[in-house]
């Protein structure tokens, strides 16, 4: 009788169930080439559990090839069968781009989008359209972050290429900073998780995490690109894990045999009590 009042209550009640949960969302990407090293990331996500899986894009490496998504496929099977697999559009599928959309079974107007899940609301950007002041996608995302202000709950954003790298690719980001970073520090923007570069690393700037997750099986890169707001860097295969637990977040990256490698909290940032939906998708010209 007690193991249901509880479950009521956590159905009746909006957001409380989100209130705590271990390891309940995950990050990764750049999977690409090295299958073998893709599927023991895969394997240590199934032992985990989350319920939400984000892909921040490279999932091929040449999105025009069938066979490669068909690999693709059968390395995350066994996650899709426990967990959603959310993507972000990367350099290696804008290519062949009707397969991103077909594989994922999303719209095709839909480049960019946003989610509510654990508390906290995820916005998903693509760095391979306009995404400037003045573009659609900046005009979208600009709404976006009025309809949900930091006091109503943490927004975390991902995008294939990084704001901060001390990668192969950091040399591209500061075209994303410059056209992007104002609005997220205006409205409070938690943390941005991306890929483009094969490793880990820890970046903090002006109250925002910047986060390089692309340690799925892509070829593992190094430091090439000066960053002085570098915390922490790993060249290694990993994912990320979120973990929600009365207004922290716990942020780790974990490897495929599951040590943590490094981790930060964020703290009092929780306060989202709505149910977790979709929001609108991405609209194109």
């Amino acid at each position: 009788m007690k193991i249901k009042l509880t479950v009521f209550l956590l159905l009746l009640i909006p957001g409380l169930a989100a209130a705590q949960c271990a390891r309940c969302v995950a990050i990764y990407g750049d999977t690409r080439t090295d299958n073998a090293a893709h599927k023991l990331v895969v394997d240590a996500l199934v032992k985990i559990a989350p319920k939400t899986v984000f892909h921040d894009g490279d999932m091929v490496e040449h999105a025009s090839n069938s066979a490669e998504w068909k690999t693709f496929t059968s390395i995350v099977a066994p996650l899709q069968a426990k967990s959603e697999l959310l993507p972000v559009i990367g350099n290696h599928e804008v290519g062949a781009i009707e397969n991103y959309f077909s594989f994922f079974n999303l719209a095709a107007d839909k480049r960019w989008y946003s989610v509510d899940r654990a508390g906290i609301h995820f916005v998903a950007l693509d760095m391979f359209s306009p995404y400037a002041k003045g573009s659609p996608q900046y005009a979208w995302l600009e709404s976006d972050m009025k309809a949900h202000p930091a006091a109503s709950g943490p927004t975390m954003v991902l995008t294939h290429v990084p704001f901060y790298s001390s990668g192969h690719h950091g040399d591209e980001s500061a075209a994303v900073r410059t056209a992007l970073e104002p609005l997220l520090v205006q409205y409070g923007v938690k943390a941005v998780f991306s890929g483009h570069d094969h490793e880990y690393e820890r970046s903090f700037h002006s109250g925002i995490y910047y986060i390089v997750t692309g340690g799925g099986g892509a070829p593992l890169g190094k430091k090439t690109t000066p960053n002085q707001y570098s915390q922490f860097f790993l060249a290694a295969h990993h994912f990320m894990a979120i973990s929600t637990d009365q207004g922290k977040i716990l942020i780790e990256a974990i490897t495929p045999d599951l040590k943590v490698a490094d981790s930060f909290t964020i703290a009092g940032a929780l306060k989202r009590s709505a149910p977790e939906a979709d929001a609108s998708g991405s609209e194109e010209d």
